[in-house]
């Protein structure tokens, strides 16, 4: 934090060390006053002792008096500077920089959540694409492969092949449903 010397800091200076000095020395008159009271009754001046005693506690009462005065002037100038400086125009300059900075950085982060959730969307479709195509191309092969099997085959054999083709479709397995399909080509060709 700079300071900016001015007259009335340097006032403000002088006066709480003022205060400080005469309260302390109204501490040591007031112990000066105990330790006569004190004197004075050991010497039998009872009367003399207790106007010291009650001069001193009030004397004390002023020196706290004073303290807090000190103490309460010096709360309001820290308050005072503390406000000033707050509205000063470079520490504005400062937060608003910092807010910007802030706001940026946000903003980068919103950006790489942002492209992380439209890149995990699109992934999604995709799959969900993937999963469609997969499904009609292999209801496409079926039909196929249960056209051929129905022309070259015998309807015993047909039953269990289409039995197994079935099958083959539920799993989702078109190199399966290939295999097969080249297996009884072989055999129709080899038997034909």
């Amino acid at each position: 934090m700079v300071m900016r010397w001015s007259l009335s800091n340097v006032l403000l200076k002088a006066m709480a060390g003022n205060i400080l000095q005469v309260a302390l020395l109204t501490f040591g008159s007031a112990i000066m006053l105990f330790l006569t009271g004190f004197a004075c009754w050991q010497l039998g001046m009872a009367w003399l002792a207790t106007g010291f005693y009650t001069l001193a506690a009030k004397v004390t009462l002023l020196a706290f008096a004073l303290l807090l005065l000190l103490l309460g002037g010096l709360m309001l100038q820290a308050l005072y500077q503390g406000v000033a400086l707050y509205f000063r125009r470079e520490t504005i300059a400062l937060r608003r920089v910092a807010m910007l900075q802030m706001r940026h950085h946000d903003a980068k982060q919103r950006f790489f959540l942002e492209k992380r959730q439209i890149y995990y969307l699109n992934q999604l479709k995709r799959q969900r694409l993937l999963v469609a195509d997969d499904k009609k191309y292999s209801g496409e092969l079926f039909k196929a492969i249960n056209t051929e099997l129905k022309h070259c085959m015998v309807s015993i054999n047909y039953k269990a092949a289409r039995k197994e083709l079935k099958q083959y479709h539920k799993q989702a397995n078109s190199q399966a449903m290939l295999e097969l399909r080249k297996q009884v080509l072989c055999r129709s060709s080899i038997v034909g």
